[in-house]
């Protein structure tokens, strides 16, 4: 599946910060590392929970527990967006 993870960023429930990048679902660790160079965030820690979630609902949240390094928001959530395929007809 091929898509797009979309990263937002909060702080006061509010989206402080985002960002797109293009992904195939069953390889999103490169994709992500590079997003998280982006937006100058380390990596999260990833639970059982946040697997869970990621495969079985397309998203995931992360606090700032989650990480090693500062995090200067209050949440992280991954979202994956699925592309639609088109029919060639």
């Amino acid at each position: 599946m091929y898509g797009d993870i979309w990263i937002k960023l909060y702080k006061k429930h509010k989206i402080k910060n985002d960002y797109t990048i293009s992904a195939e679902k069953e390889n999103t660790e490169q994709s992500l590392y590079e997003a998280y160079k982006h937006l100058d965030i380390s990596a999260p820690i990833w639970s059982k929970k946040n697997f869970s979630e990621w495969e079985n609902h397309n998203i995931t949240r992360f606090f700032a527990d989650d990480f090693m390094d500062e995090f200067p928001y209050d949440s992280m959530e991954l979202v994956f967006i699925l592309h639609e395929e088109k029919n060639n007809l």
